[in-house]
């Protein structure tokens, strides 16, 4: 699909092989005809308005069944398969500009109306209307944030101690992990977070830290009462006179009612921390359970 298009009426274009999730598409049997679908829209090659004239163009449709979305295949003498339209009996043909139309089949089958199959696999981030998912190499996809997408476009080709890297985004209070190395990163959390106010002149509340750092350390509970659960230490400035710094933790909970005990401050999803990254529990929880000591941690925009 041109520039991974997935908007109705996007044209289909031939480019030169780049393993894409653009020049994907499903091959999808519908009674004695075919189905051509694309990875990225989920819409399928259609003969716009159903026409019958040599020329016409073909582009992506919303699914509809009708005959000017059926295929017919035709293995071709020497190798390759031609798609003859339903509706109008003719062949799926390349342009000299590369776009793609339906055109009178060629006896011998042209160059033109020759199109080979190869099993493949997609694999990567696609856009559906304005929402990212993430195709992983199972088959599974998970849908994403935009910041999630932002951060993957920044961090994609860096490197980490170990097969994971965080980010988290001040601006838009997420925190994302991914999995793998550089050049292969793939997302795996996306989460809302509080992180430090902004208010500079505010001696109660910090500024979370901006930059590059590692995971330095872990434990299990901090606070007095209220109590926040499984830190996961990134940053010490220096000169702390506790030796302690900023941290991902639980939102609080008072002390002495049990586990986790009642909450003391459910909020989440602002500017309103002394510097930590606050998480709801159980993700506060997941980074403390697998993300190893000496991760990547990524925090931005600049303050």
């Amino acid at each position: 699909m041109v520039a991974g298009s997935s908007a109705s009426g996007a044209n289909v274009q031939v480019y030169t092989d780049n393993n894409s999730v653009a020049q994907k598409f499903y091959i999808i049997s519908y009674g004695n005809s075919y189905i051509i679908k694309s990875f990225v829209s989920q819409k399928v090659l259609d003969v716009d308005s159903g026409s019958q004239i040599a020329g016409a163009n073909v582009h992506q449709w919303e699914m509809n069944h009708s005959n000017a979305q059926l295929w017919n295949a035709d293995i071709a003498d020497g190798g390759g398969i031609a798609f003859l339209n339903v509706g109008s009996g003719l062949a799926l043909t390349v342009a000299q500009n590369n776009n793609v139309y339906q055109d009178e089949f060629e006896e011998g089958f042209s160059r033109s109306q020759a199109w080979t199959i190869e099993v493949t696999q997609g694999y990567g981030w696609v856009s559906r209307d304005g929402v990212w998912f993430f195709y992983y190499k199972d088959g599974t996809s998970q849908s994403f944030s935009n910041a999630a997408y932002s951060a993957y476009q920044a961090i994609q080709n860096w490197t980490s101690k170990t097969n994971y890297l965080i980010c988290v985004d001040n601006d838009n209070f997420r925190t994302i992990v991914f999995k793998g190395s550089a050049g292969n990163w793939e997302p795996i959390k996306d989460w809302i977070c509080s992180v430090g106010t902004t208010n500079k002149h505010d001696p109660t509340y910090g500024i979370t830290a901006r930059g590059v750092f590692e995971v330095l350390g872990k434990g299990y509970i901090m606070g007095n009462d209220p109590d926040y659960y499984y830190w996961t230490e990134f940053f010490i400035p220096s000169g702390s006179p506790d030796g302690e710094g900023q941290r991902f933790h639980s939102t609080g909970y008072y002390r002495g009612t049990g586990y986790p005990g009642v909450p003391y401050d459910t909020t989440i999803g602002h500017a309103e921390t002394h510097g930590c990254v606050r998480l709801e529990l159980d993700n506060a929880k997941w980074i403390y359970d697998f993300i190893p000591l000496g991760t990547l941690v990524y925090i931005y925009p600049s303050a």
